[in-house]
């Protein structure tokens, strides 16, 4: 009998076991869907699509051959009281956008500074890649209460080609006109901050497209990037600052190029820490982020 009671109350510690076990994935489960929401940008489907095949796939965190933009979604769980927010541009040369390494990781870093985030999968044409981002930042701006956040401390942060991205749509924000009120220019696709990592923007480095309207910005690069010279970043720094612009820049001696977040224990990774130490000199945060 007393083995019997044993090897009952066993199966039982054991059932529930499992049953918390369930539950706790569940819950897990539930969070990661909820902060991998992927929504559309555009009502149907994307401008100028209408004739073209969907050869759209994606490889090792990559996605090639964009068919339909769309924004991932990354809530801050516990959002800093400045309740900011960053739409993210990954790079990828215009062949590809790197989702993972300069899309999902960053989100990851800028909520554990109590940052919502937005990863935008744009179309790799550039006019087209620059509709899909002024859509993108109206469409947050537009939903920044249901997203808990301040509509008028919206960043961007671009990557690579991504940065290109990002200085194109302030530059083009002036002559956009939102779908509700066509024929009217709006401002609700201008930031309110940038941060741009390694730039693929000479084209865009000069008073034509950075002007005293820039918004305060950051720049981070490595003095080993063979595929972005460090020039480019130098020129826009220097740009801004004759405009009076609010601008950071740090040159770090070795990274090279797609650094991301930049690899632990190396000085690049300090990057991060200076950009939020900057972020909280703009105000854009406050001083009790999270580390």
């Amino acid at each position: 009998m007393i083995k019997n009671t044993y090897s009952g109350n066993t199966k039982m510690k054991t059932s529930f076991s499992v049953f918390i076990i369930l539950i706790v994935l569940l819950i897990m489960n539930q969070g990661i869907q909820a902060q991998g929401k992927v929504i559309k940008i555009w009502p149907s489907i994307a401008p100028g699509s209408d004739k073209k095949i969907d050869k759209e796939k994606i490889i090792n965190g990559r996605a090639y051959d964009v068919f339909q933009p769309d924004l991932r979604i990354f809530l801050a769980g516990k959002p800093d009281k400045k309740k900011a927010a960053v739409l993210i541009f990954p790079g990828g040369g215009y062949s590809h956008v790197t989702l993972e390494k300069e899309g999902v990781k960053v989100a990851d870093w800028l909520n554990k500074l109590g940052i919502s985030a937005f990863v935008l999968k744009y179309r790799l044409n550039r006019a087209e890649a620059l509709a899909d981002a002024k859509k993108a930042l109206e469409l947050i701006r537009s939903k920044s209460k249901s997203f808990n956040i301040n509509p008028s401390n919206i960043g961007v942060m671009g990557f690579s080609a991504g940065g290109h991205l990002a200085i194109n749509l302030e530059a083009n924000c002036k002559d956009y006109s939102n779908t509700k009120n066509e024929g009217k220019n709006s401002a609700t696709c201008k930031a309110d901050f940038i941060v741009l990592a390694y730039p693929q923007a000479d084209s865009l480095a000069s008073k034509e497209y950075l002007t005293d309207n820039f918004p305060p910005t950051f720049i981070v690069q490595a003095a080993d990037d063979r595929t972005v010279p460090i020039e480019t970043s130098v020129k826009i720094f220097n740009i801004l600052h004759s405009e009076k612009v609010p601008v950071e820049l740090h040159i770090f001696e070795k990274g090279g190029h797609g650094f991301g977040l930049g690899k632990e224990n190396q000085p690049l990774s300090k990057w991060t820490m200076l950009c939020k130490d900057w972020m909280i000199d703009e105000g854009i945060i406050s001083k009790a982020a999270i580390k």
